[in-house]
């Protein structure tokens, strides 16, 4: 079999069920690394004991959350801003800019609490994260909406109507109405809807839905729990570019913290297993150790889900539970 896989690939040209065996059309360049399911597993096999239970327990939700009195919070923003002036101002250019041109939508809408709790307290951490926040979201929205609210869904805010409708209509990623046993905000991502030809709704959807999601002051201290769906990804639907950007919105821009990624496939082998080594080399090692892989059928996956906590109540209706979509109107959900 990885001898197909790998001939598929070169070839760029092989139909699925084809008379040969289950050969895939395939858009991947043969150069692009990846990892293998087995070095993911040696990179977790490599960090100490201490480390893997600290590990598990943050992705499980027992993990203890910081007890954050008025005091502590307010000696927490002290060191936030201090280690914010030492950030290189041309690293600072797009967060200088919304604060000149919106100033209280920065406070309102990327407060530095948000960010601190994102990084467990670590004001260097959360110091650099805002300003990686501010440069994406001008990339992604432009100058002409970045600096606009974003939970404004009528086409006047940072998400225009074309970006909405894709957002409602194509279920491509939201939020779901159930928090799971520790509080934490469960995110459903569906990666064969993940086409080049919607690539910026697409990614101002995930831009704007993890935005949402770090409303709550309550997701801001437990986190975020993200299943990506993959149980219809083909091979064509595998852009590494797309991928990339969305990877990083989840490793650079979050203000709220990703405590475990959820990825479930049908079968091992299968046209996602041809794009899964790309997809999880470009993780990098901080998210891998947080990605867990899942297969089978419905079933299958949803008993897998329940092992970690995710009851059929909390899974998404696409994958056979009985949580629906949250159907964002305004932010007063997350209020």
């Amino acid at each position: 079999m990885p001898d197909v896989q790998c001939a598929s690939v070169m070839n760029g040209s092989f139909t699925e069920n084809s008379p040969s065996g289950p050969q895939f059309k395939c858009c991947l360049s043969f150069t692009a690394p990846t990892i293998s399911e087995d070095e993911c597993q040696r990179e977790h096999d490599e960090l100490s004991e201490e480390e893997r239970q600290a590990l598990s327990d943050d992705m499980s939700g027992i993990a203890p959350i910081i007890h954050e009195t008025e005091e502590f919070i307010k000696i927490s923003l002290k060191q936030f801003d201090e280690a914010l002036d030492l950030v290189p101002v041309d690293q600072k250019r797009a967060y200088a800019e919304a604060l000149n041109t919106a100033p209280d939508l920065v406070q309102k809408e990327t407060h530095p609490l948000k960010f601190l709790r994102s990084e467990c307290f670590h004001a260097e951490n959360a110091a650099n994260g805002l300003p990686k926040y501010w440069e994406h979201r001008l990339e992604l929205f432009g100058r002409e909406r970045a600096f606009l609210p974003m939970d404004v869904l009528t086409g006047e805010g940072a998400m225009s109507l074309q970006d909405i409708d894709f957002l409602r209509r194509s279920k491509s990623v939201y939020l779901l109405t159930q928090e799971d046993p520790y509080g934490r905000l469960v995110c459903y991502v569906d990666r064969s809807k993940w086409k080049t030809s919607v690539r910026k709704s697409l990614l101002r959807s995930i831009f704007f839905t993890v935005h949402m999601a770090s409303k709550s002051a309550n997701a801001q201290k437990h986190g975020l729990v993200m299943i990506i769906d993959m149980q219809n990804v083909s091979t064509g639907d595998h852009c590494r570019k797309l991928t990339r950007n969305v990877i990083r919105i989840l490793k650079d821009n979050l203000p709220i913290r990703l405590r475990v990624i959820h990825t479930c496939a049908a079968a091992k082998i299968s046209p996602a297993a041809l794009v899964r080594g790309s997809i999880l080399f470009m993780y990098g090692k901080s998210l891998r150790l947080r990605n867990l892989r899942h297969y089978g059928c419905p079933s299958e996956l949803i008993w897998d889900l329940e092992q970690h906590g995710l009851s059929k109540q909390i899974i998404p209706e696409e994958l056979g539970g009985l949580n629906p979509a949250v159907v964002v109107e305004s932010g007063r959900f997350f209020a």
